[in-house]
């Protein structure tokens, strides 16, 4: 059993002089199938296991890795990481490694079906993505499709008592295409289906990518002016990441980082928002029972109807502030190239983060702007600025909407703001909600946005 030696690692890493010591085991494997352009499907299979090893010695961190599991690999990355603290500066803010907790009950976050998923399963998913695309828009040229899914679990132990393990599966579904019509060519048009359990949304996608197609392909003129704007879930993700949750990311408020600081319980945003971050939430993409560091998940309200009511903390974070962790300790990222999560440290992340529904239907919220626009996706996000709000992006693309309907999309169109001044000058949020990986998000109608035109 992985967790024998993994115990018998954290006695060991005492008696070679560490402090305090952590184990962080993981094991996965993922299967995907992709399409471009009609080629030749591409297969990929990976299987990866390793443990991440972090030694507190006099205040000092030290970290080290190995991908085997043996007692003389984790010997010696024990060493190596025993070795970089002591090479390491003192953390004043230091407390100590996580407590053992009250582990909350998940559900939806495992299937069997999926640990030994068939190719075959995953051709049968892009050849159906690939037929309906072309039976639901002629005019929808597939660039990309793709399936996928993976298994793996998770173990968490250090000598203060923690030992926690987690196990889990996902798979999903890409379908990226552009549309054609004569000379008039759309930018790439996308949509996805991601799921815990076996069984994704295939008829939703395809519908969503044609429509896109079918809007896209019309053309209509715009303004540069200040706008009534509806933010697609997709644009506001790419908005929020650089920006919002940034905001309220424990490590910005204990680096003076955030426009949020000494504004708790203070109003920041319309009464109609509300935000959390929960780790339990049933099926959800980041749901489990413990964070990277062996602390208990939990569901925190961050934003209450505008009020900021509390920011998301890891371990370390937390303890700095003489708060706790609120089970927000991440390891690795959602980048392609990032490194295996037990070759990281864990730092301050989201773990599903919920943005909750409004009122109005989609439809209705359409239907009540008079001149405005649907902004779906941007481009560009990552320049935003955290700490004051700040962004301008290419809309990819921009929809124009003339008495409560919309008539095309408007090409070349940038748009620009301040995030923190748009969540209080909020019109609608909708009933619908997109799940985006571990965000869960609205679609949201802001007043008074920037619009700018060729």
């Amino acid at each position: 059993m992985e967790s024998d030696i993994l115990e018998w690692a954290v006695n060991r890493g005492l008696e070679l002089g560490a402090n305090e010591i952590e184990l962080y085991y993981t094991d996965g494997s993922t299967i995907s199938l992709g399409l471009i352009m009609a080629s030749m499907p591409n297969i990929s299979k990976s299987q990866e296991e390793g443990v991440g090893i972090r030694v507190v010695v006099d205040k000092r961190i030290g970290f080290s890795y190995t991908t085997k599991l043996t007692k003389e690999s984790l010997e010696e990355a024990i060493k190596d990481a025993i070795s970089s603290a002591k090479a390491s500066k003192p953390i004043e803010k230091w407390v100590s490694l996580p407590e053992p907790g009250n582990y909350p009950s998940v559900e939806g976050v495992f299937d069997e079906s999926l640990v030994d998923l068939s190719e075959s399963h995953l051709i049968e998913i892009v050849n159906e993505l690939l037929a309906k695309i072309s039976e639901a828009e002629k005019r929808a040229i597939p660039i990309q499709i793709e399936a996928g899914a993976g298994a793996g679990k998770k173990i968490v132990i250090n000598s203060n008592g923690v030992n926690t393990e987690d196990k889990g599966t996902f798979n999903y579904l890409v379908l990226v295409a552009m549309g054609v019509e004569g000379n008039v060519r759309t930018p790439m048009l996308f949509d996805f289906s991601v799921s815990r359990t076996k069984g994704l949304n295939i008829e939703e996608t395809v519908n969503s990518v044609a429509e896109q197609v079918r809007i896209t392909l019309k053309s209509a003129s715009g303004e540069t002016e200040k706008s009534t704007v509806i933010f697609h879930p997709y644009a506001l993700q790419g908005i929020l990441e650089y920006t919002l949750i940034n905001a309220l990311n424990g490590d910005s408020l204990m680096n003076n980082r955030t426009p949020f600081r000494d504004k708790l319980n203070e109003e920041v945003a319309s009464d109609s928002i509300t935000i959390i971050d929960d780790g339990t939430l049933k099926g959800g993409f980041a749901t489990s029972r413990s964070d990277d560091e062996g602390v208990p998940t939990q569901r925190k309200t961050l934003i209450d109807k505008g009020v900021l009511r509390g920011f998301y903390h890891n371990n370390y974070t937390g303890k700095a502030l003489g708060e706790k962790s609120t089970g927000n300790g991440i390891r690795g990222s959602s980048t392609a190239m990032s490194s295996p999560p037990y070759a990281t440290l864990p730092e301050p992340k989201t773990t599903n983060f919920i943005i909750e529904s409004g009122d109005a239907s989609l439809q209705e919220m359409i239907t009540e702007i008079n001149k405005g626009y649907l902004l779906l996706g941007v481009q560009g996000a990552h320049s935003s600025n955290p700490e004051s709000g700040e962004f301008s992006v290419a809309a990819s693309p921009l929809w124009k909407i003339e008495n409560g309907e919309i008539v095309g999309s408007v090409r070349g169109a940038m748009v620009s703001g301040n995030i923190y001044n748009l969540l209080k000058n909020v019109l609608f949020v909708s009933k619908e909600q997109k799940t985006i990986f571990n965000m869960y998000l609205p679609y949201i109608a802001f007043r008074d946005v920037n619009i700018i035109t060729k």
